[in-house]
């Protein structure tokens, strides 16, 4: 998302029990503007996140939903690169942690009250990291998912108390990722995405559990 595509606007969409309608949602930047995941607690708090383009380069975007209308809230970026969130989850309107990749590593986001942070998080090397999925069952723990490189490696990132490690993970195959995870409690959790057949080089689908 380095380049700037012209026209790309955020899209929002909700659904009333009987149809699905766009909802107007505000864009920053010079386009493009992404949304890339969504999380809500209620029908009236809503939290999506994606990224923009300055001009220059990408940056984080947050947008709050209050019941009414989204807006924008102010978000941090790390380093001088390319900023993007990916996924992101809520237990309580103003406790949210939101994942993706800054300036080519791991990027945590946290929101606790009424301003986001970055958490520290680690990589994998010094190589390309990005994290596009992330749960969080209980105040105490969250599991973040992404990969490593062009896809040499999934990634598994354990957060309790806001302290972020990798876990230990198996691999299959090459190019390997993961898109999304639930989870129903800590140490409970189902991630999924994609690896290349070693033998036939096919995409195939690729599930984990703990």
């Amino acid at each position: 998302m380095g380049s700037v595509n012209n026209g790309a606007q955020t899209l929002i969409e909700t659904w009333n029990g009987t149809s699905w309608s766009i909802v107007p949602s505000p864009n920053r930047g010079t386009s493009p503007d992404f949304l890339h995941g969504v999380a809500c607690v209620s029908s009236s708090s809503c939290t999506a996140v994606g990224g923009y383009h300055n001009g220059v380069v990408s940056q984080t975007l947050i947008e709050s939903w209050n019941g009414t209308s989204w807006s924008i809230v102010a978000s941090p970026n790390r380093g001088l690169g390319d900023n993007n969130l990916f996924g992101a989850s809520c237990l309580l309107p103003k406790t949210c942690t939101a994942v993706g990749i800054g300036t080519g590593q791991t990027l945590i986001e946290s929101l606790n009250g009424s301003r986001w942070s970055i958490a520290p998080s680690p990589s994998s090397g010094t190589s390309y990291n990005s994290l596009y999925g992330v749960a969080c069952p209980s105040f105490k723990s969250c599991t973040a998912v992404g990969g490593v490189g062009n896809g040499t490696q999934f990634l598994i990132e354990s957060g309790k108390h806001n302290r972020w490690s990798i876990e230990s993970t198996p691999n299959t195959g090459n190019y390997n990722a993961l898109t999304s995870v639930a989870c129903v409690s800590s140490g409970s959790c189902t991630a999924v995405g994609y690896y290349v057949n070693s033998s036939s080089g096919v995409f195939q689908t690729l599930i984990v559990s703990e």
